[in-house]
């Protein structure tokens, strides 16, 4: 607690046997290689990252390595934190399933504010994510849910993807999100990217808002979809709910049923 970690040749805290912990309140910045690093040479579980100030370190501002397959075993709460100008991602996660990433403010990091490579089974709410390539990257991840999270002028909202023709990211439930400004996609996701929720988000003013290359996607819960700013249909009879579908691109399956309709400007729906 209340430490400065900085200019370390390598990490600036490096954890490789331990749970329990708390790293809070200091500032982790200038370090040579990533700011935090969880790296699995034996059990680490239920730790937590919070109220941290973590900046220009050179490669990740958090690492949770669950290197050769072996997991990081879950329920680390990374939380309050500052996430900035970290030289590649701002939290890089790495077989390290059911984990909390809530309450963060992750921006201007070179890639990605959050990448998440066979992580399974987390939650990830609440955070402020702008000015990164990708708000959130998901790499062969199943069974996430990403809530209540602001993706703003990324690049890429959230890009949803598969290494592979064995793997997928399926069952993934993305809801009440705003996504707003991203310069390319809101959301994008890839081929064999099967399965996902994605239900009362807000799609406000990105270049394209979102785009499924995938399967058996479904963008509305059965009564409520999204809120979409290119929404060209009506709403006749004041419900609340557009009267014709929106066509989720590339057209041809993907449908939002119940598109949320706003009256006047392009202002979300409550």
């Amino acid at each position: 607690t209340n430490n400065t970690v900085s200019n370390n040749n390598n990490h600036g805290i490096l954890l490789q046997e331990g749970s329990n912990n708390t790293f809070t309140k200091n500032r982790i910045q200038n370090n040579g290689v990533h700011g935090i690093l969880f790296e699995r040479l034996s059990n680490i579980f239920n730790n937590t990252i919070s109220e941290n100030i973590i900046s220009n370190n050179n490669d990740y501002g958090i690492c949770l390595d669950g290197y050769n397959g072996l997991d990081i075993r879950g329920n680390h709460n990374i939380s309050g934190n500052i996430i900035k100008f970290n030289g590649i991602h701002g939290i890089y996660s790495f077989y390290s399933p059911y984990n909390f990433f809530s309450n963060n403010t992750i921006f201007s990091n070179n890639n990605d504010g959050i990448h998440i490579q066979y992580g399974d089974n987390s939650i990830i709410s609440g955070n402020n994510i702008t000015d990164n390539i990708n708000g959130i990257y998901y790499d062969r991840c199943d069974y996430n849910t990403i809530t209540k999270n602001i993706f703003k002028n990324n690049e890429y909202g959230i890009k949803i993807y598969c290494g592979s023709t064995q793997d997928s990211s399926k069952n993934n439930i993305i809801t009440e999100n705003n996504f707003i400004g991203n310069t390319l996609y809101g959301l994008l996701i890839d081929t064999r990217c099967n399965y996902n929720s994605i239900y009362i988000n807000n799609f406000i003013g990105n270049t394209i808002n979102a785009y499924d290359y995938g399967n058996n996607n479904d963008w509305d819960n059965g009564s409520l979809g999204n809120y979409w700013s290119d929404y060209s249909g009506d709403d006749a009879n004041d419900d609340g709910i557009g009267d014709s579908v929106y066509d989720v691109p590339p057209i041809g399956g993907s449908v939002d049923n119940y598109p949320i309709w706003e009256d006047g400007d392009d202002i979300p729906p409550n």
